[in-house]
């Protein structure tokens, strides 16, 4: 049994999608250690898997073959086509990145602006707020007792209603 390093079915190639194609185990490994948050490069690694041809279902072994045919014939195409494209990207990009650095300047002047003027309202309305804070803080304990009976299929985990996924 051959693990393809090219073109094939890959298991988790994306984190929200089972199975896909995957162009390549290598370059796919190597796109995951070059743009994926730091956290999620081990565990996206370790379930990255190229399926080998032999065990993915006749119909579709066909056509996993037929397709890597004509993507073998392709990928020079589309490398010419990239090549060509990236001096473009990279002026886009660099322009893009003048409007947004732009932007953000007077966006921060704006918002600080902004929060300078809410922060005495806000000051004002927390300090009313702080009776009923405390209490609500006070009796956590009791208020966690209630909250399992009345609430019993809430994902609620302690911080968000939202649980967080496991580690990546």
């Amino acid at each position: 049994m051959t693990v393809r390093e090219e073109f094939g079915i890959a298991f988790h190639v994306h984190h929200l999608v089972p199975w896909e194609v995957c162009e390549g185990y290598t370059g796919r490994l190597a796109y995951i250690e070059g743009h994926k948050p730091a956290a999620e490069q081990a565990t996206r690694k370790r379930l990255l898997k190229m399926v080998p041809d032999e065990l993915l279902p006749v119909a579709l072994r066909a056509l996993v073959v037929a397709a890597r045919q004509t993507w073998t014939q392709r990928k020079p195409l589309t490398d010419a086509y990239d090549a060509q494209r990236e001096p473009l990207d990279d002026a886009y990009y660099a322009q893009r990145k003048t409007l947004a650095d732009a932007y953000d300047a007077q966006y921060k002047t704006l918002a600080d602006a902004y929060f300078a003027q809410c922060k005495p309202l806000t000051d004002a309305y927390d300090a009313q707020c702080k009776t009923l804070d405390d209490a609500l803080t006070t009796h956590s304990a009791e208020m966690e007792a209630l909250h399992g009976p009345l609430c019993s299929r809430c994902p609620w985990d302690g911080k968000t209603i939202f649980p967080t996924k496991e580690a990546v």
